[in-house]
């Protein structure tokens, strides 16, 4: 049961995954679910680390307020200067 991008729900520590050493957590034994089911489609990209700084080599913590889905991919980003500058040229940065 997918839920809108708009649409915000907190996990809930009871209805979790692991997948490469990092938890989920989830809203719902239906979203966990579709989460088993294929979690590398779910799985950020560049590992978790901000997508901007891995498109300049380096590594960089990320907020989770700032991401985006680029050709079904989670790119997460560290703040809006990073995603601005990501965004900047896309086709190059990714």
């Amino acid at each position: 049961m997918p839920i809108s991008p708009t649409t915000t729900r907190q996990g809930q520590s009871q209805i979790q995954s692991e997948y490469e050493g990092a938890k989920y957590y989830f809203a719902s034994a239906d979203h966990k679910a579709l989460f088993d089911a294929n979690p590398a489609k779910y799985a950020p990209a560049y590992g978790g680390y901000c997508g901007y700084a891995a498109s300049i080599d380096r590594l960089s913590p990320i907020s989770p307020e700032w991401f985006q889905i680029i050709d079904g991919r989670l790119i997460l980003q560290h703040n809006g200067k990073a995603t601005d500058k990501f965004n900047a040229d896309q086709k190059e940065t990714l």
